[in-house]
């Protein structure tokens, strides 16, 4: 299985600020940082209403939103929550909470599309839209010392295993732990 990329502070800063420069700035900033802060899926971004986000440190994802239909809840941290509150402030509850181009709901795969074209531009090679899953996951666990079993509920797997499967150690991290033996 090829592991996708991970992405740290510093590639998150280059893709805002390529995100920045697009024709819809708002919406593909907040979708990067959305997805690097939550580790959603891009199949449960693109079902998200606006409605789910107001005035909420939560979502609650519906079995119909969600990949193996089985609800789950997304937690926003503080800064998130202000970022999209501003973001949503003019929008109506039933509109998409990133909505393409024509104004609809994005596609999975329009989406997906969108974000392989935007981490090109930004020059990071091997990024995909499944990066920043891995990367919120690995973050977690691994920087954060976060147990398995609460990144397992945070990022909706039904097998523990699945979510060992998306650690990565770097070698920073072992000669960290060695130097601390």
């Amino acid at each position: 299985m090829k592991r996708n990329m991970l992405l740290n502070k510093e590639d998150l800063e280059v893709m805002l600020t390529t995100a920045g420069k697009t024709r819809h700035p708002k919406r593909d900033t907040m979708i990067l940082k959305f997805l690097y802060y939550t580790g959603c899926r891009i199949g449960e971004l693109v079902e998200i209403k606006v409605g789910q986000v107001r005035n909420a440190d939560r979502i609650h994802l519906t079995a119909g939103q969600t990949k193996r239909r089985h609800p789950r809840t997304v937690f926003l941290n503080r800064a998130l929550q202000e970022e999209l509150a501003i973001y949503i402030a003019s929008k109506s509850d039933d509109d998409a909470l990133f909505p393409s181009q024509k104004g609809a709901q994005f596609s999975k795969q329009g989406l997906t599309n969108m974000m392989s074209k935007l981490c090109k531009a930004s020059g990071i090679d091997d990024v995909t839209s499944h990066s920043f899953r891995r990367s919120y996951i690995t973050r977690l666990g691994i920087d954060r010392n976060v147990p398995v079993k609460v990144l397992q509920e945070l990022v909706g797997h039904r097998q523990l295993t699945t979510t060992q499967l998306y650690l990565e150690v770097t070698d920073m991290q072992l000669q960290s732990a060695v130097e601390a033996a």
